[in-house]
């Protein structure tokens, strides 16, 4: 069950640069992110988003307090600079 999960959260990841780095400097929104991940539509993801970004920016930015390559957008989501 353990790599279940872990194989779960990786294809998620992976998702998620996909879903970013295939359209650098497009603005995502939260709920466009959510709904290329999880292939469904929910009402409340701010939470779940977020997480998923701070992970990400985790694996990929060199200082996690001026992120370089994935810039919050305020009030609309994130975008990927290339």
């Amino acid at each position: 069950m353990r790599s279940y999960k872990r194989y779960t959260r990786r294809k998620r990841l992976l998702k998620q640069i996909a879903v970013v780095a295939l359209s650098p400097n497009r603005v995502f929104t939260k709920e466009q992110i959510y709904q290329h991940i999880y292939e469904e539509a929910e009402s409340e993801v701010n939470n779940r988003i977020y997480g998923l970004i701070k992970n990400l920016r985790k694996k990929i930015e060199e200082n996690l307090e001026t992120p370089h390559y994935i810039e919050t957008i305020r009030g609309v989501g994130y975008r990927f600079r290339a």
